[in-house]
């Protein structure tokens, strides 16, 4: 059986474009644009229920595992940390976090037990920083290897690696307590925008302004040696992005499908 998607809500209220969308709670979605704007929305109602001015643009935003903190990042180099309840239409701010970054920050990522916030610039740089107890931020080691923006990541099931994405078309993947490059990927012919885990980490995915999808099989497991491409699918030219919630749901259908060949 067919399945369609049919539009329920639109939410309006953001004057520059939106760069980044998630479900803060089950009720409740939050949303960062470059009109310096950060909304929570009540998903029955339609209707913004908190707007905080950042001051500046907003890129990328991420919600801690526990759920106790949004971080959002801005197109000055600055990662701003709020509390995640709406009290008097608006998000109490916590903290910024040690200023490391250069240029706008294009995605961040806690990984899975919350220990560390993972984030990735436009000037080239990824930069580590681990949680403390009382909210506040630590900043560990800043990764160096790449040639170009890096516009995307994604952190391994298990928090031990990451997978970042490049402008000069690479993907690489990083030992996440050592900081070092343990493989680069250079499949794509173009920008790689978002790339993402499944859930069981056998499979990296990877969407690129050369208009395919690409999902690459870790056969020796969190080493990334001898990498399999096992699908191939092009894209219009129209959609880059996949959301990574999605990413990850339809990953673990592929991972119960054995591929032979790239399919078109």
């Amino acid at each position: 059986m067919q399945k369609t998607l049919k539009k329920i809500k639109t939410f309006t209220g953001h004057t520059k474009s939106v760069r980044c969308c998630l479900f803060l709670n089950p009720n409740e979605i939050i949303s960062c644009g470059r009109d310096d704007i950060i909304n929570v929305w009540n998903i029955n109602t339609g209707g913004a229920i908190a707007r905080v001015d950042t001051g500046d643009g907003c890129i990328s935003l991420a919600i801690s595992p526990k759920k106790d903190m949004v971080i959002v990042s801005q197109e000055d180099g600055d990662i701003i940390v709020y509390e995640p309840t709406v009290v008097n239409y608006t998000l109490k701010r916590i903290t910024y976090l040690p200023k490391k970054h250069e240029h706008w920050i294009n995605s961040l990522c806690f990984t899975p037990d919350g220990k560390f916030l993972v984030s990735f610039s436009h000037d080239e740089t990824i930069n580590i920083y681990e949680v403390l107890l009382d909210k506040s931020f630590k900043h560990l080691r800043t990764l160096i290897d790449h040639n170009s923006y890096v516009y995307c990541g994604s952190i391994s099931p298990d928090g031990k690696f990451i997978a970042s994405g490049c402008a000069d078309s690479t993907i690489k993947m990083w030992d996440i307590s050592t900081g070092r490059c343990i493989k680069t990927i250079t499949d794509h012919a173009d920008s790689v925008t978002q790339i993402a885990f499944s859930n069981s980490g056998s499979f990296l995915a990877s969407v690129a302004l050369d208009e395919t999808l690409r999902i690459t099989r870790n056969e020796d497991m969190f080493n990334f040696k001898n990498e399999k491409l096992y699908v191939t699918m092009f894209l219009g030219k129209s959609s880059v992005f996949i959301p990574h919630d999605i990413c990850c749901d339809y990953f673990e259908f592929v991972n119960n499908i054995e591929f032979k060949k790239s399919l078109k």
